[in-house]
């Protein structure tokens, strides 16, 4: 059996597993706002995002669908998957997305999604395109600001080049 690459969406228990060992915290509220988890969700949509940007595929399979408020992804109503192993790019990035999302304050967070651009080209109802996705994770000002210290574009742009590389 062959073990998955980055290029392989992940299932979604797999992703809340990973998330519950990485921040814990987020299922504190869950009583408190009817099982809703609304912070939740909106770091599934900075997961899949930044995942797109960084590996060109989504981490995950479920769409995620403009609310009139925020975004909602359906969940497993357990999550009994096994988490990546550590060290894997799924990890890392879900760890990297919790350590920069992750403390935001709730409206700051949900602002960010409701003011990006996928969000707002999106019908309430409707799944947000990936590409859209792809495209504003994937733009200057998410990339190539020189205050921050995430990978510039150029860097990117050589990874993917190893990545097509070993692939061959």
């Amino acid at each position: 059996m062959n073990s998955p690459t980055v290029a392989d969406p992940i299932a979604m228990d797999c992703v809340l597993r990973t998330l519950h060992t990485t921040a814990p915290d987020l299922w504190d509220n869950h009583s408190r706002t009817g099982g809703r988890l609304p912070r939740l969700h909106l770091l599934l949509f900075f997961a899949q995002g930044h995942n797109l940007a960084r590996f060109d595929r989504p981490l995950f399979t479920e769409p995620i669908v403009r609310t009139e408020h925020d975004v909602h992804v359906d969940l497993p109503a357990e999550f009994a998957g096994a988490e990546p192993s550590p060290g894997s790019p799924h990890l890392n990035l879900i760890a990297a997305v919790v350590a920069r999302y992750g403390r935001v304050v709730f409206p700051d967070l949900k602002a960010l999604v409701v003011g990006s651009q996928p969000w707002q080209s999106t019908a309430v109802g409707e799944p947000i395109r990936v590409d859209a996705l792809r495209a504003w994770f994937t733009r200057d000002a998410e990339t190539n600001d020189p205050d921050d210290e995430r990978p510039r574009r150029a860097e990117l742009a050589r990874w993917a080049a190893q990545r097509k590389e070993n692939v061959r």
